[in-house]
């Protein structure tokens, strides 16, 4: 093997494709990227059996071939050579790569090619299509809702459902539930599937401009934007009825400056960050917070808002509340309620289109 490509574009494929890496695996091979040159391009790959990434560029082959180089070293020294330039070159009889820029050059151990694992291969006919950019803010939406209780794997997970031109994408960690529906530019069939959370945050590393063609194939999932694909495999499981907890009627809606409000919450949180609760009690045109840490003292802030139905006194955790308003698009958001002891929900002035429903904390 032997290519000349610039060390910008070799750069970025590199550190896409080790994205893949894990640092726990077992299996040494997996600690390698695969690199694959036919056809005029680079292919390089890299797996924790979990997650695949393969990104592609175009480069000037003086010889085909394909070779597996540690994937961290590889990594490091494309990063630090100058812009310019790159000869990378793989020996075979001798086990050896050699990457040279300018007057940097590296001589590094290449590891059996032989051993590296069967990656599968896409089927992208029939794939649904995405904005890349829509989806990678519905990911934003979505993601800080997701489990990490391992003994609940399929919490861990996003669940995606499509029907025609429209898809859900919804989460949860049993304390709060973000539901997103997002359209779709064309594409086959029906889908439901649970797509692991640490899948789905790569995934919104690589969304940008590009469409996304998304497709489903014996337990894995397709993703394809430009010249960059994801798979990963699926979470086997039933994701929990989640339509059953959102609330059909409130006795108090709340409507507020979303920003104003963000402030107000992080200004009270100083006094616990790690654990702060916040109380609300609203009553007609202002929104009161409180927050207390025994031993330590507490914080009071308000905002202004527009309040329909009854007073309400309730109480959240302060960071999964910000997570919901943050995720929240637009300038004003509602917080919709039906009693201090039941799920409410926070949602958009102006888009209905996305929910984040956050469970309360019983006040003592």
């Amino acid at each position: 093997m032997r290519i000349k490509v610039s060390q910008e574009e070799l750069n970025s494929a590199v550190s896409i494709a080790l994205r893949a890496i894990s640092m726990r695996s077992i299996l040494p091979i997996l600690s390698g990227a695969r690199l694959v040159v036919n056809e005029g391009k680079l292919n390089i790959s890299a797996t924790d059996l979990d997650i695949t990434l393969h990104c592609s560029i175009a480069v000037n082959v003086e010889e085909e071939g394909r070779a597996v180089i540690p994937a961290k070293l590889l990594g490091e020294a494309v990063k630090s050579l100058p812009s310019s330039m790159v000869d990378l070159s793989v020996d075979n009889n001798d086990g050896q790569a050699s990457i040279s820029c300018e007057n940097a050059h590296y001589v590094i151990k290449t590891m059996p090619l032989e051993d590296y694992p069967q990656l599968p291969e896409s089927d992208m006919k029939g794939a649904i299509r995405l904005s890349g950019e829509v989806l990678s803010e519905a990911i934003r939406q979505v993601i800080k809702a997701v489990g990490r209780d391992e003994a609940r794997p399929t919490l861990g997970g996003v669940l995606f459902t499509a029907n025609g031109e429209k898809m859900k994408m919804v989460s949860t960690d049993s304390y709060r539930l973000a539901v997103k529906e997002i359209n779709t530019e064309g594409g086959e069939g029906e889908l439901e599937l649970i797509i692991p959370g640490r899948a789905v945050e790569e995934l919104g590393k690589l969304t940008g401009e590009d469409s996304i063609s998304m497709n489903v194939g014996d337990g894995q999932v397709f993703y394809k934007a430009g010249e960059t694909e994801l798979i990963s495999r699926l979470i086997e499981g039933q994701f929990p009825k989640y339509e059953q907890l959102l609330p059909n009627e409130w006795a108090t809606r709340v409507r507020f400056d979303k920003e104003m409000m963000i402030s107000a919450i992080k200004r009270i949180s100083v006094i616990s960050p790690t654990t702060a609760i916040v109380r609300v009690v609203i009553d007609g045109d202002v929104m009161k917070f409180n927050s207390y840490a025994q031993d330590i003292g507490s914080a009071d802030d308000e905002v202004r808002c527009t309040t329909e139905g009854e007073k309400v006194e309730i109480a959240f955790n302060a960071q999964y509340l910000l997570d919901g308003l943050t995720a929240v698009r637009g300038s004003e958001a509602y917080i919709e309620m039906s009693s201090p002891i039941k799920p409410a929900v926070i949602k958009s002035t102006d888009k209905q289109d996305y929910i984040y429903l956050i469970m309360p904390i019983r006040l003592s």
